[in-house]
């Protein structure tokens, strides 16, 4: 009787002993702070759809870092800054490209950045649809993309 006890001791302690090897290891997982991120999306209800009087707002928010290099290019339509500082309102303007960005005053450095949207010319993009594009100066391509319906 002695004999099976001590066995099955040694049973129990090897199967712990060899337990930890059957079983799934622990991952660890590294986050790493990004500061590179853009977001911009509309603000209450999602839709493809925009008209004067809902779906014009957006979340457009940038670290500081990248204010400088990045800019919104929009196709009949413009954008204005907010009171909120993360929250750009569109504009229908049919037929016009319009450029917005952060900029300097280079005579006032006391002041912070500028956000300002300025025409780039006219647009082909078909009248009742408005193209939305963020883009990164520093590598020249298009960060976020997208196309909205325009509806009075």
């Amino acid at each position: 009787m002695i004999f099976k006890k001590t066995y099955l001791v040694i049973l129990v302690l090897g199967l712990f002993y060899f337990l930890p090897a059957f079983s799934q290891t622990t991952t660890v997982i590294k986050v790493k702070k990004q500061n590179e991120l853009v977001y911009f999306y509309q603000k209450g209800i999602k839709s493809d759809t925009l008209s004067v009087l809902k779906n014009n707002l957006f979340y457009f928010v940038l670290n500081d870092s990248l204010k400088l290099s990045t800019q919104l290019l929009l196709e009949n339509a413009t954008c204005v800054k907010t009171d909120n500082d993360s929250i750009i309102k569109i504009i229908f303007m049919p037929g016009l490209k319009y450029e917005a960005k952060y900029t300097k005053d280079k005579f006032d450095t006391s002041k912070g950045l500028k956000f300002v949207s300025l025409i780039n010319g006219t647009t082909t993009f078909d009248k009742n649809q408005i193209l939305i594009q963020v883009v990164s100066t520093l590598k020249n391509e298009p960060l976020i993309e997208n196309k909205f319906y325009y509806k009075n």
